[in-house]
């Protein structure tokens, strides 16, 4: 039996949506509890790519979930 297409893709941008979630809000944790670097702004690890990071990953992780549940059409139109 064949996976279809949408599942595969939305379960890729699950996990990748759930791991930069995850991730950057471990990096930015790190970093907040460091009492020298109150005050600064973090453009390291995973926010030096995005300024918000875990936003990118809440949308690529709800995107993933409508698109293995509802289809190409629904998943799409979403993002």
């Amino acid at each position: 039996m064949m996976i279809p297409p949408p599942i595969i893709t939305g379960l890729v941008l699950y996990v990748v949506g759930i791991t930069l979630v995850w991730y950057s809000e471990i990096q930015r944790t790190q970093f907040i509890e460091d009492p020298q670097k109150r005050g600064h702004v973090y453009t390291h690890g995973l926010l030096s790519y995005a300024r918000h990071m875990n936003q990118t990953g809440d949308v690529c992780w709800r995107v993933g979930s409508v698109l293995a549940s509802a289809g190409w059409g629904r998943g799409l139109f979403n993002f």
